[in-house]
């Protein structure tokens, strides 16, 4: 540990928000690199004794529990056994990442995530989300996925479809995808309305094997 910062490896797990929120995030990794948030005491003041920095905004705490000791081992990540509640304003992960967030689900080999603005950068990503007209997944891969908001997402160089193969028998890539959630939820994050959402696609390809058989240049487009 570094001042503002925490590193933890083997089986990192944090999450964040209520647990019966359907908004509730949990992140896992192998290894992480966690960036605390300053306290007012800590920010450094003017002479006035207004903080040169600016004002301060308490961030979202997030929980990080404690994984079980190995057989042998020590008392494990800090040597705190009921784990680390701080105010953390950043995460660094890497290593089997998978993100979670209701049904939604992300895979990726690493990502950066941004707590106070609910902001992240994935890379090697494969986010998993279901149809609700067929109650099917959906499998977006892109080599970079970028979350915009809670709602908002953007893909370069994705491939869109209904299949978990790495391959998929067909397809649909797009040099950047633009994809907004628009369902209605209440305070609690709960769904209170049609789920829907909105595509922007740009340079797309319907493709077969692996084979491109149609492009068209701009795709867009509303679903519920």
């Amino acid at each position: 540990q570094r001042e503002g910062l925490v590193t933890a490896t083997g089986d990192v797990y944090l999450s964040q928000g209520l647990v019966e929120s359907e908004e509730f995030l949990e992140i896992r990794a192998d290894a992480a690199v966690l960036f605390l948030a300053r306290r007012p005491a800590e920010a450094e003041a003017a002479p006035n004794g207004v903080p040169a920095t600016g004002p301060y905004e308490e961030p979202f705490p997030v929980e990080i529990p404690e994984p079980a000791p190995a057989p042998g081992a020590g008392r494990g990540l800090l040597g705190i056994s009921s784990g680390l509640q701080a105010n953390v304003s950043g995460a660094y992960l890497r290593g089997n990442v998978v993100l979670t967030r209701g049904e939604r689900m992300i895979r990726a080999s690493e990502l950066y995530y941004d707590f106070e603005n609910d902001r992240a950068l994935i890379l090697d990503a494969v986010m998993r989300a279901i149809a609700p007209d067929r109650d099917i997944p959906i499998y977006v891969r892109a080599r970079e996925v970028r979350q915009l908001s809670t709602t908002e997402y953007f893909a370069r160089n994705a491939t869109i479809s209904s299949s978990e193969f790495f391959t998929p028998h067909v397809h649909i890539g797009a040099e950047r995808v633009f994809l907004t959630d628009i369902t209605p939820r209440d305070p609690a994050g709960r769904i209170t309305g049609f789920e829907a959402g909105r595509f922007r696609a740009y340079d797309t390809t319907l493709n077969v094997e692996g084979v491109p058989v149609a492009y068209w240049p701009y795709a867009a487009g509303d679903f519920r």
